[in-house]
């Protein structure tokens, strides 16, 4: 009977192992040559839905701003052209609009461990907190100067909550993904 060696080859050019898995050869993964891979920390998984709550806040504004176009006569400022209001108004909810894809795309991409989207992310976060914060000081300075009728004094309260919760969230999700946790999943090429 001849003897026949356990057919387990090497690589010796490369100097990488090859294994046995389930009946066929494979090369050893990164998880083998690198060592454990670095689980989601707390602070992306809430990132990750921070990021899907300002998607809902942003469709919410542009809700209440459609409220507020349909309504523009009675909107308007004494004096003032109704067109124009709700020329405003549509202007404002189209770029509320173009925020709301690339939200949901970063959060879902966050989960992957992308350092893309997370630069990605502080970068729209940046461009979003001014628009925030602009709508909502002007919805303010117009209901303290009188410009919003009683029977619509609802939108000059809640487009200044849905402002400030936004710009909390906006901020909260740039600190989270700066946290050193954050960074460390984000930049390990093993995440999961």
């Amino acid at each position: 009977m001849i003897a026949v060696p356990d057919p387990i080859p090497t690589n010796r050019n490369v100097g990488q192992n090859i294994r046995r898995r389930g009946g066929a050869f494979s090369q050893a993964g990164p998880e083998e040559q690198l060592g454990p891979p670095v689980p989601r920390p707390a602070s992306v998984t809430t990132s990750t839905v921070l990021l899907l709550l300002l998607a809902c806040l942003y469709m919410t504004t542009i809700v209440l701003f459609a409220v507020g176009a349909a309504n523009a006569q009675q909107l308007a400022s004494p004096g003032e052209d109704p067109a124009a209001t709700a020329t405003a108004i549509y202007y404002n909810m189209a770029l509320l609009a173009l925020f709301v894809p690339p939200m949901i795309v970063f959060a879902l991409l966050h989960r992957g461990g992308r350092n893309g989207s997370r630069i990605s992310t502080w970068v729209l976060c940046g461009l979003a907190l001014p628009c925030s914060g602009w709508y909502g000081l002007a919805i303010l300075a117009g209901s303290a100067t009188g410009g919003s009728p009683s029977q619509f004094d609802w939108l000059g309260i809640a487009l200044p909550a849905v402002a400030t919760a936004q710009i909390i969230v906006i901020a909260t999700t740039i600190i989270l993904l700066a946290l050193p946790r954050s960074n460390a999943f984000f930049r390990n090429p093993l995440r999961r």
